[in-house]
């Protein structure tokens, strides 16, 4: 697994020019994720405070995964779509969870359970390409409840960063 994704990750011909700090010190992000067995729910948060959301339930199949899989699937999926649309080119990304393994995951950039390693492989092969700065942080699921992101798959937008606070 280790041999492929350097493979992958340095399958160009001519090496990558890989900036040390994103172009545009202005252009940050804060993006929040949560998991349960039900469903999900991912915010950005803009420094402008404007916030754009991503949530759903799981398929049944899905659900009966382990929590570390869906809430990595979860941070993952709304990264990717993000940052393969351009939204983030050039950016600062913190991102925080209440899943330690993920934010150990990430931080690491690697896992022994192969699904969490190849979810870090696509998020950082996209997030070179796309100039995007990622650090994952963890945080309390008091906070997590505080950012308003813990409700959004219920339908609960009336609270934290969906009512435009930072």
């Amino acid at each position: 697994d280790h041999v492929r994704a350097l493979g992958e990750m340095f399958s160009a011909e001519v090496p990558d020019m890989v900036p040390i700090r994103p172009t545009d010190a202005g252009k940050f992000r804060f993006v929040v994720g949560d998991a349960s067995a039900e469903g999900f729910g991912t915010g950005t948060q803009y420094p402008d405070l404007t916030f754009e959301a991503r949530d759903g339930l799981w398929l049944t199949d899905f659900a009966a995964g382990g929590s570390n899989l869906r809430e990595a699937q979860n941070i993952v999926n709304h990264l990717l779509h993000d940052i393969r649309s351009g939204k983030h080119d050039g950016c600062e990304i913190w991102q925080g969870t209440d899943n330690s393994v993920w934010s150990h995951v990430w931080t690491k950039g690697m896992s022994t359970a192969k699904h969490l390693f190849n979810l870090v492989l696509d998020l950082r092969i996209e997030a070179r390409r796309h100039e995007v700065y990622i650090h994952t942080v963890h945080i309390s699921g008091d906070r997590m409840i505080a950012t308003g992101i813990d409700g959004l798959y219920r339908g609960n937008y009336d609270a934290g960063v969906s009512l435009g606070y930072d």
